[in-house]
């Protein structure tokens, strides 16, 4: 929290007054301001001694930050509930985990010989995304449609 003077109260012509009482002439403001306001030191310290890790205020502020989360999440849903969707086209994006050997740490130990080694072959999940142009909703999926076409064959 900042300490310092904060003459603000424009009381009378270039005469400036801080919380504590002091007086400023615009003149001399530049100095004076840096310099510590007994009434914003007596501030800080009671904030402080409420709260000396600041973690009730981190708390309040975390609290009111989800709520405007939740807040700004409804008018999205609702904006996209109600958008007519322009979906781009789909892109495969599969889920992937990459190949990688392993102890086998279940199998059978042989006394003094050491854990036989496995290996887990790359899997890939397909997947497909689209994306709306309007609101910027995305969908994926894992199903496909099955479709038969026929062509002619000379």
């Amino acid at each position: 929290m900042d300490t310092k003077h904060c003459f603000s109260d424009n009381f009378a012509p270039n005469w400036y007054r801080c919380k504590c009482g002091a007086e400023v002439h615009r003149s001399d403001m530049e100095q004076r301001k840096n310099e510590e306001c007994p009434s914003r030191v007596r501030e800080a310290a009671a904030k402080l001694a409420a709260d000396p890790l600041g973690a009730v205020a981190l708390a309040r502020s975390i609290a009111a930050q989800e709520r405007r989360l939740e807040t700004d999440k409804a008018k999205l849903r609702n904006l996209q509930s109600t958008c007519d969707h322009d979906w781009s086209e789909p892109k495969y994006t599969p889920d992937v985990r990459e190949a990688y050997s392993t102890e086998d740490l279940h199998g059978h130990f042989v006394e003094g010989q050491p854990p036989r080694m496995v290996h887990v072959p790359r899997e890939e999940k397909p997947k497909w995304t689209r994306t709306c142009r309007r609101c910027g909703k995305v969908e994926t999926t894992t199903t496909v449609a099955e479709t038969v076409t026929k062509a002619p064959r000379f």
